[in-house]
């Protein structure tokens, strides 16, 4: 299906569940590992991206991102992309 769109500029990012897994596969993991691979694969992390990342290392014993932090970051991530493909596979 890939190969459909090459040359264009989309983005693809995957998680795989794992019911055995559940207390480890929480919402903030999940969009986390969504937005991680989508920001490696960027030729340059976004400043927003990256502060909001550091800001939460500076807090109170560098807290996590909070979810609706991450899906914000995720959507600034997929913003230059023309298409978007995630699969969530279990």
């Amino acid at each position: 299906m890939l190969e459909h769109f090459r040359g264009e500029n989309i983005a693809v990012a995957c998680v795989y569940c794992d019911f055995q897994d559940h207390e480890k596969q929480t919402a903030a993991n999940m969009v986390g590992a969504l937005t991680k691979q989508v920001v490696n694969a960027l030729k340059m992390v976004p400043p927003e991206i990256e502060e909001a990342f550091k800001r939460a290392e500076r807090e109170v014993g560098g807290r996590r991102l909070q979810v609706s932090e991450t899906v914000k970051l995720l959507g600034r991530a997929l913003a230059p992309a023309k298409r978007t493909f995630i699969c969530i596979d279990a």
